[in-house]
């Protein structure tokens, strides 16, 4: 049987290698070639990182623009400038005492710790600056240089000639993703480690275990100690994000299983699952502190909840991965991106590839049809391999595709399976490459013009590239308005701080849960997190972590303005700031109350979004009043009565002076309690406009039925809280109500829902 080669330049040394295994000769998708020199690797990567930067400055007019103004000042933005501003504060991001007041925010039931790269990253950066906006935009800056220098040392690595790497690396480095996501998701616009995943892919499938070398040269402590780098970027790849570790861990075993068939081995395979199981277990480390926490206290049923929609709604779309982005820069190009992408499409708009991994992509697909046809046009083995883990991932990723086999086995966090999109685009550049690369480098090997002229040729293409790949706006999801707002928040909340005594606290009002909650009017969600980011020692209620105890405020949003603030007296607050967007009325109703009964007027900001109470005077007027010992009484049964939170319901609504929520046939009331084991009353009240019908509600093995109709009828019964979390069940048989312009499933109301000790 022959042996398959390869030649790996090392030190200016040339030699051949050829890649063994026990049962004979494996196939080589890692040639191995590097640079002559380390002068010359460090000479491109130097190239690669100034024009990254340069082309970042150009694209961002950064001559125009102040790094000290947030490039983003909205939606999941000011979810990561709260996460770096509470690591400035608190040196770490998993406990802020200044969110959540008057518990605190603790974030362990949302795990962060597969982004503690990105977290390491922002601590060392905090050493040298305490401002959140310069962290944020640099960060945001240095994820381009970062992700071409990946790019381009992963392509060399791969065999792929030095001019295409470089113009190949550019162009991975501005994919129109890069720019939509922005400081929004600054994490998934941190993708510098997708190049790695598909290098120790390609270096797995070719039989190399992680704790080999790529070419064993000398004894085995010393091959092992070379063998440490891999080991490295395996811990880079699975502390770089939830999806990208994910998604590296899946195509890894593609490759692993597509050599492993080819090769008729099984050690590609084992390889590959080695790595795999590698990056699982540092995984698995990076959120320890959130699987200790659960063990504690228990997992949190209302956090980070995906459903089984959810994988079409954000299922990658191979259109989308051909269409012009809809802002297209290049004149008609919009045309067709108005025509394929219709108001209609759900899914994340950040799939594009661009005209050259566009091309790329063809190409890959081209190759796949003519293998089909009996043709092997393949000369690179990376070629092959990318073309057979493309071609999986589409059966898998697309909306409606093999991904919903995972949900056989309830398996539904991984819904975006359209951000593997950044691996194709990877994929389809490297093959794109290794078509045309060797043509271009026998070009370059030529003198005078015609080694000008493939300089300017492979010059132009980047240039049309990266023209084609930056949006209008540069950043889509971020406004023009950002900087008029953060400085009018920051002069704002400035003066709101220095009105009170350091450590006071305030309610936030409209009530929120926290996170991932539907906007409220006009107040998105994260909207109150602005004046936490404007601050530097007020507490805020907002953040707390929704069921858990921050959920104590579920009980205020049934009371009268003046009962909410008597109720916000008891637990300690020293204000109120009203969000007036969150309001109908632009809030006049709930300040014209406050100002009655409080006897001040609120302090307004001048866009007119934002009024502050003092509640001082009147606290000390209740303290006065019912004494320490009522207040501290009363303050103890507000913040630690039994929670109930629902499934199987729309949010609730205010109807009067209280709470109604709509329900469907069948659905779940989750109490959660600090202290057990108790009695508790249920009761609400109960109405079926679709007549005659009965709710029956069930604990363990016990059931109760309770008639409902179009009357008013009352649910009233005890139930023994055993545990922290009890969950009661409930079905019913009431039809569905008649309401033609409302999409929603209405069975029936649940009136004043509470849950009360015995």
């Amino acid at each position: 049987m022959s042996e398959s080669t390869d030649v790996v330049l090392d030190g200016g040394r040339t030699h051949e290698q050829t890649a063994h295994s026990d049962d004979g000769p494996l196939p080589r998708y890692l040639s191995g070639e590097r640079p002559a020199s380390w002068r010359s690797l460090a000479l491109d990567c130097l190239v690669v990182v100034l024009l990254s930067a340069v082309i970042f400055v150009v694209i961002f007019h950064l001559w125009d623009r102040s790094i000290r103004s947030p490039f983003d000042y909205n939606g999941d933005g000011l979810l990561n400038e709260a996460w770096i501003k509470g690591m400035l504060q608190n040196g770490w991001i998993n406990h802020n005492p200044r969110l959540g007041s008057p518990f605190g925010q603790t974030y362990y039931d949302f795990p962060l710790g597969a982004d503690n790269m990105h977290f390491a990253v922002f601590k060392v950066m905090t050493f040298f600056t305490r401002d959140w906006v310069l962290l944020m935009n640099v960060f945001y800056f240095l994820t381009f240089p970062t992700v071409g220098l990946s790019a381009y040392l992963c392509q060399r690595w791969l065999g792929l000639p030095r001019l295409c790497s470089l113009a190949a690396s550019l162009i991975f480095a501005f994919l129109p993703m890069h720019f939509i996501r922005g400081e929004d998701h600054v994490f998934l616009a941190s993708y510098a480690c997708v190049p790695v995943v598909l290098l120790l892919a390609c270096r797995s499938a070719s039989g190399i275990l992680p704790w080999e070398p790529t070419v064993p040269r000398g004894p085995w402590a010393t091959d092992v100690v070379r063998a440490v780098p891999w080991l490295a970027l395996i811990v880079l790849v699975a502390s770089s994000g939830a999806y990208y570790f994910f998604f590296g861990v899946f195509v890894l075993l593609v490759c692993g299983a597509c050599s492993a068939i080819r090769a008729k081995r099984i050690r590609p395979l084992l390889a590959c699952i080695s790595v795999a199981t590698m990056a699982i277990a540092v995984f698995i480390i990076n959120n320890a502190p959130s699987l200790l926490y659960w063990r504690s206290h228990g997992t949190n049923q209302l956090v980070a909840k995906r459903s089984v929609q959810e994988m079409d709604l954000y299922g990658m779309r191979i259109v989308d991965l051909f269409s012009p982005q809809r802002s297209s820069r290049i004149p008609g190009l919009s045309f067709f991106s108005e025509r394929l992408l219709t108001p209609q499409v759900t899914s994340e708009s950040t799939q594009f590839l661009g005209l050259v991994a566009s091309l790329g992509l063809i190409i890959m697909f081209f190759t796949i049809v003519s293998l089909c046809l009996g043709k092997r046009p393949v000369r690179s083995n990376m070629a092959g391999l990318f073309n057979a883990v493309t071609f999986v991932v589409v059966l898998v990723a697309t909306s409606g595709g093999l991904a919903w086999l995972g949900n056989i086995v309830g398996f539904t966090q991984i819904r975006a399976w359209s951000r593997i999109s950044v691996f194709v685009a990877f994929m389809a550049l490297s093959c794109l490459c290794s078509v045309i690369g060797p043509h271009l480098q026998r070009r370059c090997s030529l003198k005078g013009r015609r080694r000008t002229a493939t300089f300017v040729a492979v010059a132009a293409v980047v240039i049309v590239a990266l023209f084609d790949q930056t949006p209008q706006p540069v950043l889509p999801h971020a406004d023009s308005g950002a900087d008029l707002r953060y400085q009018s928040d920051k002069k704002y909340f400035a003066a709101v701080e220095a009105s009170l005594q350091p450590g006071a606290s305030v309610y936030e009002l409209p009530y929120r849960k926290f996170p991932e909650e539907p906007p409220t009017g006009g107040s998105e969600d994260y909207d109150l997190l602005r004046p936490y980011l404007n601050t530097q020692t007020i507490r805020w209620s907002y953040g707390g972590m929704k069921g858990r105890q921050a959920d104590w405020q579920d009980q205020l949003g049934g009371l009268g303005v003046m009962a909410l603030a008597a109720d916000l007296g008891v637990v300690g607050y020293d204000g109120i700031l009203v969000d007036r967007y969150g309001y109908s009325d632009n809030a006049a109703a709930i300040e014209a109350a406050l100002t009655a009964g409080l006897g001040s007027a609120p302090l307004n900001d001048r866009t007119g979004r934002w009024s502050f109470f003092d509640m001082r005077d009147y606290r000390a007027a209740q303290l006065a009043r019912d004494g320490a010992t009522a207040v501290a009484s009363e303050r103890k049964s507000l913040l630690f009565k039994p929670r109930i939170d629902r499934t199987g319901c729309y949010p609730p609504e205010v109807v009067g002076t209280g709470m109604m929520t709509w329900c469907g046939t069948a659905g779940s009331l989750i109490v959660t309690t600090e202290t057990y084991p108790r009695t508790v009353r249920l009761s609400a009240g109960l109405l079926a406009p679709a007549g005659p019908s009965k709710l029956t509600i069930t604990v363990g093995n016990a059931h109760q039925h309770f008639p409902m109709g179009e009357a008013d009828t009352q649910l009233s019964t005890t139930v023994q809280l055993t545990g922290r979390i009890t969950t009661i069940h409930f079905t019913t048989d009431a039809g569905l109500v008649d309401a033609p312009l409302d999409p929603r499933s209405l069975h029936f109301e649940l009136k004043n829902l509470s849950v009360d000790g015995v």
